[in-house]
């Protein structure tokens, strides 16, 4: 047996705290070692292939925030046994920087992680015993976006269709929500207008989160970036709006369980942006339904919004 175990249950923790809990190890036979050491570290790294079928190179950056270690047994050089006739439990407690972290993170082409290393070393002809667990932090944002988080977002667009002497009216789009800030599990509420002055008939009007990622890589001192999309909680008013008319939408959408706005702090080749993105759905299948992305800012709580909920939909 080769575990372990947290004092904190969650796993998740903030800049600051301490990490702390248990190794614990019991084996079946004797066991001889140099030592046996626990490392915590958090890091985070990109990497993609870039470019066509002649011409691809592989971008990536890598950063380490932190690299703790903690000499458990022995000197590295001397043997020591491990006996099989005894549980052995060693404590531990490690520091997290006070400086701001990026919230834990995975991704297509990068990560941002925080991981416990159990180490035992052996003799060189022997295999080493390794034992890995996962923790999460959660990122705080810096103050520029908290700052933001207390506005209001809002977008207009405009759109027509068809082409040359063939075109028709506007189609306007005008989305906006009162406080962009929120947090995972609240409810984030928005305002659609729609001015429909086209000749296109809307089906209905849909809204979603819509999460992008940048992904930034360098190879030989050039930089290139790829990007990810994702969406969450998608809403459908279900009804149409006409030629001629006007409609105004009012809803709420649930935040997910997401990482921060940015990933908090100081992951500066990993770019998290989150909007509402409202779409209205055209009747012809040959028109391309027109869409507003309306910038929000998620947290990791309401504290550090620093924000009051207004009521809205009364």
């Amino acid at each position: 047996m080769f575990k372990i175990l947290l004092d904190e249950p969650s796993m998740q923790y903030k800049r600051g705290q301490f990490v702390s809990g248990k190794l614990v190890i019991k084996v079946d036979r004797e066991v001889k070692c140099k030592n046996i050491t626990l490392i915590l570290k958090g890091q985070a790294d990109v990497q993609f292939i870039y470019g066509n079928e002649d011409d691809k190179y592989t971008y990536s950056y890598f950063k380490e925030f932190f690299n703790f270690q903690a000499h458990l047994v022995g000197d590295g050089e001397t043997e020591t046994s491990i006996s099989p006739d005894e549980e052995y439990t060693f404590d531990f407690a490690f520091q997290l920087p006070s400086q701001a972290l990026p919230a834990s993170f995975k991704g297509s082409y990068g990560k941002v992680k925080y991981v416990l290393e159990g180490k035992v070393k052996r003799s060189f002809w022997e295999r080493d015993f390794n034992i890995l667990q996962p923790i999460t932090i959660l990122g705080e944002l810096d103050q520029e976006h908290v700052s933001e988080a207390k506005l209001p977002s809002e977008v207009k667009m405009s759109k027509t269709f068809g082409f040359c002497c063939c075109t028709s009216g506007p189609l306007f789009l005008h989305v906006r929500v009162p406080i962009r800030g929120c947090v995972p599990g609240e409810t984030i509420y928005f305002n659609v207008e729609v001015n429909n002055m086209s000749r296109k008939r809307i089906v209905d009007l849909s809204a979603k989160i819509l999460q992008t990622v940048d992904f930034t890589g360098k190879h030989e001192g050039s930089e290139e970036t790829m990007n990810t999309y994702a969406c969450f909680n998608e809403l459908r008013r279900g009804e149409g709006v006409s030629p001629g008319d006007s409609e105004t939408w009012r809803d709420v959408l649930v935040v997910p369980s997401v990482p921060p706005t940015k990933l908090g702090a100081g992951c500066e080749f990993i770019d998290v942006q989150y909007f509402i993105l409202v779409r209205a759905h055209v009747a012809d299948l040959m028109a391309r339904s027109p869409k507003a992305l309306c910038p929000i800012v998620i947290g990791t709580s309401r504290q550090e919004l620093e924000s009051n909920r207004r009521q809205y939909m009364n």
